[in-house]
């Protein structure tokens, strides 16, 4: 992906103009442009390629060279309507959350500390520059919180804070969720109901879903093969790291309470995302996933008793790679993952291919090459060993296909096109190897998103299995060991809506 530019065009209409060109990182949800009330100047954040950090920048819109406005890393800039100062928050946690809200003179200058914060976001200005609304993700109170401080002025001799409850059942979606505050004194801001996530189970042939589980974020749910738990990843246990950090966890298929798995380690092990991964070894008594360390920034493959202890790093590796969904061969002696290139600077990862190591240890083998344009979201091998299953997108599209590949080595066959293919998607196939089930999207916003799809491994056709729900997205799934049941995660909930805040005014200036 090219480098992304901040252009400029005018009001009344006309040809933009790129004004700079800069670089974002991932760190795009918290990436702000503002513009001086004067229209002449910018305000920005840009991250510096080497090193990684993040600045904020203030430039003419003319296109000078811009200039650093705080040494400190920080992110969403944001000017005073009188245009004499600029709020910002820092970025504490490289992207992740950030810190404190501070305030800084446009033209530069000692920056100020108006608000403590644990991961303050979506700074705006009240009309009369002497107030600023923001958000404090610090915790799950602070995050249904709208947050004003009073700086300190001739109106507000102290710098005074004041929160504000949002309503029942609704709650922030992302970081920028503060619109605007309006000459009136109304605040805008971006809310949604309430998501919540959990486990369910259903007959293979369709019927009414069970609920297991509910709550935390569980992702990529796998039978034990006895068919009487559900491993997966899901958020750790409060004071085991941040909000995005997860652990291996289990629950019983007729369900019940969620418990971590214990990781012991001599390093913190990151488990990864929604798009890690973990399998269960045919025998049922270890379980495999990627994982992080802070000596390995590429996630390597680890294997870990399915009760818990000290994790075997099964493969470390390579610098500017990173390894996932890996997944057991049959007969418990192979485990075949995803390997994929980290570009730097690029938004995507780049090209992707299968590999297989002895589940012993050892080098792996790459299995695929780049013709087969190997998509990293879900990996499975097939009951029988022959084949395995992997997703392939079009190029410059988020469609694709689902393809298979002989495991012992050779030429790829498409099986038949998928449609949005995306971390959250899976595929797991029936115990006789003779279909591959699938979820076909994720969101939650359409009918067909509640229904699980199967496809024939002979002739690409499609089955639809209906699981009861409504408004359920269904985002990662597995196939139970006796062919009667599929496991997947479900979400509900994140209806977008836009609500305004106001007669606040008055509990301030108290």
């Amino acid at each position: 992906m090219e480098d992304e530019g901040i252009f400029v065009v005018s009001s009344a209409g006309g040809e933009p103009k790129m004004a700079y060109q800069n670089y974002r990182d991932f760190r795009v949800i918290n990436y702000r442009i503002s513009l001086s009330p004067d229209g002449n100047a910018l305000a920005f954040s840009s991250v510096d390629r080497m090193k990684k950090e993040q600045h904020i920048y203030t430039m003419a819109v003319d296109g000078a060279s811009p200039t650093l406005l705080v040494e400190a890393q920080a992110r969403q800039p944001v000017f005073s309507p009188d245009g004499r100062m600029i709020a910002y928050v820092e970025d504490r946690d490289l992207g992740g959350g950030g810190g404190d809200l501070y305030v800084v003179p446009a033209q530069g200058g000692a920056p100020k500390l108006v608000a403590e914060a644990g991961k303050a976001s979506s700074p705006i200005w009240s009309p009369q520059s002497d107030m600023i609304a923001y958000i404090d993700q610090k915790d799950e109170a602070r995050r249904r919180q709208i947050r004003i401080v009073a700086l300190d002025t001739k109106d507000y001799p102290k710098e005074k804070t004041a929160a504000f409850d949002l309503p029942e059942g609704l709650e922030f979606v992302e970081t920028d969720n503060l619109a605007g505050w309006t000459p009136g004194n109304k605040i805008g801001m971006r809310l949604s109901t309430r998501q919540e996530f959990g486990l369910y189970t259903i007959a293979s042939g369709g019927g009414k879903a069970t609920l297991i589980s509910v709550g935390g974020y569980p992702t990529k749910p796998r039978w034990s093969p006895d068919g009487k738990k559900i491993f997966h990843a899901n958020i750790a246990p409060e004071g085991s790291g941040d909000w995005h950090k997860l652990a291996l966890s289990v629950v019983a298929a007729e369900g019940g309470e969620v418990s971590a798995l214990p990781l012991r380690s001599d390093s913190k092990i990151d488990i990864g995302t929604v798009d890690g991964g973990n399998d269960v070894s045919p025998d049922g008594k270890m379980i495999v996933f990627p994982g992080r360390t802070p000596e390995n920034s590429g996630r390597g493959i680890w294997i870990l008793p399915v009760e818990g202890g000290r994790p075997r790093q099964l493969v470390k590796t390579p610098a500017s790679f990173q390894d996932r969904v890996p997944c057991w061969s049959p007969d418990g002696k192979a485990v075949a993952f995803v390997r994929e290139q980290v570009q730097e600077g690029q938004d995507e990862v780049g090209p992707a291919d299968i590999y297989i190591v002895n589940s012993a240890g050892g080098e792996p083998r790459r299995l695929t090459s780049n013709s087969d344009r190997v998509n990293g979201a879900s990996l499975a091998w097939s009951p029988d060993g022959q084949l395995i299953a992997y997703l392939s997108r079009f190029k410059d599209s988020v469609n694709g296909t689902l393809n298979v590949i002989p495991a012992a080595g050779g030429e790829s066959r498409i099986v038949g096109e998928i449609q949005a293919i995306y971390a959250n998607k899976e595929i797991a196939w029936s115990p006789d190897s003779n279909r591959i089930a699938f979820n076909p999207s994720f969101g939650g916003r359409r009918q067909d998103e509640t229904i699980i799809k199967v496809m024939s491994l002979k002739d690409g056709s499609i089955e639809d299995i209906d699981t009861g729900l409504v408004e359920t997205g269904i985002y990662h799934l597995d196939w139970s060991p006796d062919g009667g049941k599929f496991v997947f995660a479900g979400w509900q909930g994140g209806e977008r809506q836009f609500w305004l805040m106001e007669d606040f005014i008055h509990l301030i200036q108290k």
